[in-house]
């Protein structure tokens, strides 16, 4: 089992807050995070690796990678990844 944590913000529909738990695979934690996000959005963690954000939209579940974006300049913020030699 691996240990995963869910990154919750004040957005309005609640408190920013952290909910760690145990799941065997990231689609197990995927399973718990939609339980335990309901309708918020949430970035999922595996250690120091952010795997995905979580959202609600319209009643549909929306997994993303996407960079969080720099509230000060509205930019995306992306990470440079460097490529095998």
């Amino acid at each position: 089992m691996e240990t995963y944590r869910l990154q919750f913000f004040d957005d309005g529909l609640g408190e920013a807050k952290t909910v760690e738990f145990d799941a065997d695979d990231a689609a197990k934690a995927l399973i718990i995070a939609h339980v335990e996000a309901k309708d918020r959005s949430a970035q999922l963690w595996k250690g120091k690796e952010r795997l995905c954000v979580i959202r609600r939209s319209g009643g549909i579940w929306q997994v993303s990678a996407q960079a969080p974006q720099d509230r000060s300049t509205n930019r995306t913020s992306i990470r440079q990844i460097a490529s095998p030699a």
